[in-house]
């Protein structure tokens, strides 16, 4: 067992039972001297035993005698403590001078420390409110730490509750716990204590994302923006913007992005996301670069351009697209944007494609009144079944007897038909 750092002990070494007119007699009659004496003296052989607790009660029955004895309080609150009866020691503590309590007090909880671990902490509670304000933060910090080291949040937090000026690592443990409990209030304010004494990103990090947490999304959002930009603010400049962007907080989510930006790469996806904000709020720059950055389909980059009215820069836009991925979905914006030579020199693999492609320059060509250029166009590869129709029905449309004949003629030999051949006869 340690001896207890206090010089209170020092007062009692002139009480010694054995001389003829000791100390603690002093303020008593001969008659009550008379009286304690055998119990005075019995309590010193047994604290020489090192029987503390027997030693007390002799002195308790002193007291019965000569209540409220100064040298005799200090001996039993001594004693008391030595035997760690810390209850009782509490009692006797309260009867002394306020001038030495504080002596007293500062060995109770250094005895507290020692025996924590079995002590009744509803028994420690009880004389509480009779320890000196200073010295009950002590205590409740000495619990609150020792139900912390066992695993014990709830009593932990009762006595956390009893601190006004807790230590950092109490102070986050306790808006910690707050947020288990969903006690946002008594969370928050803790953050914002902790972050007044050591306001450091990870700290800032954590109270934001305790604020998204509980859907405080507008005051979360506020305090992520103000923050200096960290990389700890990384998960929470992230979960605002997600919930922004559901929230359809379009401009905000975009300063979120901004931010978080500073401190990180941004995701393909939230990029993505951001492209479809910056397309609501009708801005142009920012959706051109979020689109780019999420990599989004140069078609779809092109029909966002189109539904804002941007013809321009949709068709700049356009030009960048590459017919190979999804080529029939290519030919719906070439037939309104690429020139007849782009779509001339298309690289399309899908028959059914080059099919579209053609019948669109095919109609572009006759509205120009160049026939003989569609029919060249046409005869330039074999023909299927279902181009005779159209080849007759361009010859109708050609104006030029020489080259109805050529024309009438390769015609004959993909198909050899008798109506051919008396055009061909009427043409010769």
């Amino acid at each position: 067992m340690r001896i207890i750092p206090c010089l209170l002990f020092g007062l009692f070494t002139s009480f010694n039972l054995a001389a003829a007119t000791p100390d603690w007699a002093d303020t008593l009659s001969n008659f009550q001297t008379h009286r304690v004496y055998p119990y005075v003296e019995k309590a010193y052989r047994l604290e020489q035993q090192q029987d503390f607790r027997a030693a007390s009660k002799q002195l308790e029955y002193a007291l019965g005698i000569v209540p409220n004895h100064l040298p005799f309080l200090r001996k039993l609150a001594e004693l008391q403590l030595k035997s760690a009866y810390l209850a009782e020691a509490a009692t006797t503590i309260a009867l002394l001078p306020d001038t030495e309590q504080q002596a007293f007090w500062e060995s109770w909880v250094y005895r507290l420390s020692e025996i924590v671990s079995v002590q009744d902490q509803e028994e420690v509670r009880k004389f509480y409110d009779a320890v000196p304000a200073g010295l009950q933060q002590k205590i409740a910090t000495h619990f609150a730490q020792h139900y912390i080291s066992v695993n014990k949040p709830e009593l932990a937090a009762d006595w956390l509750a009893l601190l006004t000026e807790p230590e950092l690592d109490l102070l986050l443990y306790r808006a910690r716990y707050a947020v288990t409990q969903s006690q946002l209030p008594k969370a928050e304010a803790d953050y914002l204590r902790l972050l007044a004494q050591h306001n450091i990103p990870d700290y800032r990090s954590e109270y934001c994302l305790v604020l998204a947490s509980f859907a405080e999304t507008e005051k979360a959002t506020e305090f992520a923006l103000a923050s200096q930009p960290a990389p700890e603010l990384a998960a929470c400049y992230r979960q605002l913007l997600q919930l922004q962007l559901a929230q359809g907080g379009w401009q905000i989510a975009l300063e979120l992005a901004s931010g978080l930006q500073q401190v990180d790469k941004l995701a393909q996806s939230e990029a993505r996301q951001l492209t479809i904000a910056a397309w609501n709020l009708r801005d142009v720059a920012q959706l051109q670069y979020y689109s780019a950055l999420g990599e989004v389909d140069c078609l779809d980059q092109t029909e966002l351009l189109l539904q804002l009215n941007e013809t321009k820069l949709a068709a700049a836009q356009f030009r960048r697209c590459h017919p190979i991925t999804d080529q029939q979905r290519w030919l719906v914006y070439a037939e309104k944007m690429a020139t007849t030579p782009e779509l001339v020199n298309a690289r399309l693999s899908s028959i059914a494609a080059k099919r579209e492609r053609d019948r669109m320059v095919r109609a572009r060509e006759l509205t120009a009144g160049r026939v003989s250029t569609v029919l060249e166009r046409l005869f330039q590869q074999p023909l299927h079944s279902d181009d005779y129709g159209l080849a007759v029905n361009l010859l109708d449309q050609l104006n030029e007897p020489e080259q109805q004949v050529i024309y009438l003629e390769r015609l004959y030999q993909q198909f050899p038909k008798a109506e051919v051949l008396n055009r061909l006869s009427v043409a010769y």
